[in-house]
């Protein structure tokens, strides 16, 4: 077990109950221990904007099958952080037999794209990438 990212903090946004206890145990394998669930866009959004509470170092988002939930959740979110002067990496968890990647991925910049099915190892690239 790596302590390498014991300090970070990860934010994951859905209610998806098996993706987050998936994810959970995938971030404990890699060594975080500091992760905080929204189980919606609100709870998510209210959190990113409360100034007492602490930034995550990365926000991983379930996203849903209705089109258009991912790109306004992502434009509010990247709104909030710019508004508090910050930039943190968003990991998207895509049912990539549903939803169009490549159209996806041109309105979200920068950010990532993964199947939902994503295992250790990529998560780890996924954070070596921009810790």
């Amino acid at each position: 077990m790596s302590s390498t990212y014991a300090a970070m903090r990860i934010l994951i946004v859905g209610d998806g109950q098996l993706v987050r206890a998936r994810l959970r145990m995938l971030l404990l394998e890699v060594g975080i221990r500091q992760v905080t669930w929204a189980v919606s866009a609100n709870a998510a959004l209210r959190s990113l904007s409360d100034p007492g509470l602490p930034l995550p170092n990365a926000i991983i988002v379930e996203m849903k099958s209705e089109p258009g939930f991912e790109v306004e959740f992502y434009q509010a979110v990247r709104m909030h952080l710019k508004q508090r002067n910050v930039d943190v990496p968003i990991l998207l968890l895509a049912d990539t037999d549903v939803v169009d990647v490549s159209t996806l991925s041109t309105q979200m910049g920068d950010d990532t794209i993964l199947s939902k099915r994503v295992n250790r190892e990529t998560l780890r690239a996924w954070l070596v990438e921009f810790s």
